[in-house]
Formats: structure tokens, sequence, C-alpha cells
């Protein structure tokens, strides 16, 4: 029995390490760049996300001073990679820059939607608080949904 539930602990986390393991974004959940100072990470799975339909969530927030600003732009330019094989998008650019983005991509399986969600409130100076997010989720929560779990934290 024992051995049974170690075997299934081990599945779950390798399932969840290798969740968004496709996508270019991959490396921002991984070390060295979760150790970075300035960085706040949340990685949620199982039952705190039923509620919410949802099956996995891993955010990033970042500060301007945890990172030069080349690295921001390569952060934009992999969110948009990985966008291009979205199949919904809303898109929004300040001066050639990616300021926000949500991406709908391709299922993971029959059951199981992903979403990337990215803002750059750097490229606004007067935002507070200036900082970058990006999230990655997984559930069978529409992205209907999605945004209705948003407005509502955000209220």
């Amino acid at each position: 029995m024992k051995r049974i539930f170690l075997l299934s602990t081990l599945c779950l986390c390798l399932m969840s390490a290798t969740a968004q393991k496709d996508l270019n974004i991959a490396g921002y959940f991984s070390k060295p760049y979760l150790e970075l100072v300035g960085l706040s990470h949340v990685h949620i799975e199982g039952n705190d996300l039923v509620p919410y339909n949802l099956s996995l969530f891993r955010s990033l927030r970042l500060t301007p001073e945890s990172t030069p600003d080349i690295s921001r732009k390569l952060m934009e330019e992999r969110v948009m990679e990985d966008g291009k094989h979205a199949t919904k998008k809303e898109v929004a650019m300040i001066g050639g820059r990616l300021y926000y983005g949500f991406y709908v991509l391709p299922p993971k399986d029959e059951k199981t939607n992903r979403y990337i969600f990215f803002r750059n409130n750097c490229l606004k100076p007067e935002a507070k608080p200036q900082e970058i997010m990006l999230v990655y989720i997984e559930g069978k929560a529409s992205p209907a949904e999605l945004k209705k779990i948003f407005k509502r934290k955000s209220n």
C-alpha cells in the first residue's frame, strides 16, 4: 500500500513539473530563475483549486529591480512565441512591447485547458505596483470562468 501511495505521489509531482514543459516560458518556473531576489512565486495544485475548476496554477511576480530590461524583453518574446500557438488571445502593446496578453493554448488533453496570462506594468511608469506578472494555468475552467475569477479576486 505504501508503495502505491509513493508511486502515485511521484507521478503527480513529475506531471506538475512537466506541465508547461513544451512551452518557451517553462524555464521561468524552475531554478535558477525562481531564486531571483524580488521574485514572488506561487504554485498551487490539488484540492485548493477544485472550487475554481482548475488543476494547476503557477504565477511569478517580478519587480524591475529583480531583472534587467533585457531579461524582461526576453520574457515578453517567449510569451509571444508561445502565444503564436494559441487558439484564442487578447493582446495589448505599448511602444511595440507586450503590455498584456491572455492566451488560450491548445488543450493538454480532452479535459485540461491551458492558459497563459502576462502583464508588464513596468511599461506604464504611473502604474502601481511596478511589476511583471506571468501566470500559467491548467484545468477545466473556460476563459469566461477565468475572467470571472480574476475579476472577483481584484475587487
